[in-house]
């Protein structure tokens, strides 16, 4: 019992490491993004709280597994199945498999096609929500109108605070 723990504390340093690693690249490459005189907040302004927001739950994961408290565990989880579920691994690579494709999807959606940011996001936004809660009606509803709230509180406020019309 003990070593399993100890197994799962060095997992979640891992992660914690890994996600602060990212962050930090991610805040490393913001450098590139010039600023014009035009702009209030510069376009690297977002992509810089993204990845100061990364960094600090980085950290807060590590310091977590440092101290001895370890994140929950789901049936499916990133490095394993979690004890006492049926084997998952299946079920884990099909729902990274699923996000991915689901978020290329969206990715070439607006990129691409050109389509309405609402809607695309709303869209992504619920259908990774139902993929990620695990399916069901109950999820599926959850699912439709968070994606939906969160999209249109993200174009208010790229609209009406930031003053940037999204397609």
């Amino acid at each position: 019992m003990e070593d399993e723990r100890g197994a799962r504390r060095r997992r979640d340093a891992v992660f914690g490491t890994a996600i602060v690693a990212v962050g930090a690249a991610f805040l490393h490459q913001t450098g590139r993004i010039r600023k014009t005189p035009f702009d209030i907040l510069g376009a690297a302004y977002f992509p810089r709280v993204v990845a100061s927001v990364l960094i600090v739950l980085g950290v807060l994961v590590l310091l977590g597994a440092l101290l001895g408290r370890r994140t929950r565990d789901s049936d499916i989880v990133m490095f394993g199945v979690a004890p006492g579920a049926p084997d998952a691994g299946g079920a884990r690579w099909a729902l990274a498999g699923a996000m991915s494709i689901l978020t290329i999807g969206y990715t070439v959606a607006i990129g691409v096609h050109r389509l309405d940011f609402l809607l695309s996001s709303a869209v992504y936004l619920a259908l990774a929500g139902f993929l990620l809660s695990g399916g069901g009606r109950r999820a599926a509803l959850r699912a439709v109108v968070a994606g939906t709230m969160l999209a249109g509180a993200i174009t208010l406020i790229f609209r009406h605070v930031l003053g940037v019309d999204l397609p």
